[in-house]
């Protein structure tokens, strides 16, 4: 699928711009493809452990769970106020809509991506989990192209990571093409997890659609100290 389908499919769908009803996690067992997309049904400990390690997960991430989330320093925008442990962990039991974190590197949004798909993963709910730099090689190269629009629950890592300024997003296509994405999925009420370094303003000076859409659900704020260099 090329990137002017992917511009069409959002430009020609039928439905109104609005939120739907939320669509919910149902378990899954067929297999979506690989390199980060996983269908499965519920898995074990050790089932787990080991699809991280396919997926190059090891270090501390490896043992990254909600149970050793340090959320220190981090904050709600959205809800206002709340307590972000609280909001993550209500939002994975029922995920609905977007939940948007940002910070600085070191600040624990990757390991609160793996406490997300492990708890998915327990239950059996279908994943995706990909990087930013991924997801743009795949809508580019025809590669799953076309899940990264409807899986059930789609986890987007390191959103500006290629520049803090935003210049590796600039290209006219591929901004498009990622706005389209967000936006069938916030229509549709589909459970989307971005984590990125940029703040909404940042994202908003690469394409306010894409900083509106992201700022539709929850939005948290990943301060505190670095845990790469203090535990």
């Amino acid at each position: 699928m090329e990137i002017a389908e992917l511009q069409r499919r959002a430009a020609d769908d039928p439905r109104p711009c609005r939120p739907t009803k939320t669509a919910q996690p149902t378990p899954d067992s067929r297999a979506v493809g690989s390199g980060g997309w996983l269908s499965v049904g519920p898995l074990a400990a050790d089932a787990v452990a080991g699809h991280l390690a396919r997926m190059g997960v090891s270090g501390p991430l490896a043992a990254a769970d909600f149970g050793n989330l340090d959320t220190r320093g981090w904050a709600c925008v959205k809800p206002d106020g709340a307590d972000p442990a609280a909001v993550i962990r209500a939002f994975a039991d029922r995920p609905t809509g977007f939940l948007f974190a940002y910070g600085p590197c070191g600040r624990g949004k990757s390991h609160c991506e793996i406490g997300l798909l492990r708890r998915w993963w327990r239950v059996g709910w279908s994943c995706a989990l990909l990087s930013m730099a991924d997801l743009r090689a795949r809508m580019e190269s025809d590669v799953s192209a076309g899940e990264s629009y409807h899986a059930t629950l789609l986890l987007l890592d390191d959103l500006g990571a290629e520049g803090s300024d935003g210049s590796g997003y600039r290209a006219d296509d591929w901004r498009r093409a990622f706005g389209g994405l967000l936006d069938l999925r916030w229509r549709a009420g589909i459970p989307t997890v971005v984590m990125s370094n940029l703040t909404l303003e940042d994202i908003a000076a690469i394409d306010g659609r894409w900083a509106s859409r992201l700022a539709s659900g929850i939005v948290i704020h990943c301060g505190g100290h670095d845990r790469r260099l203090i535990g």
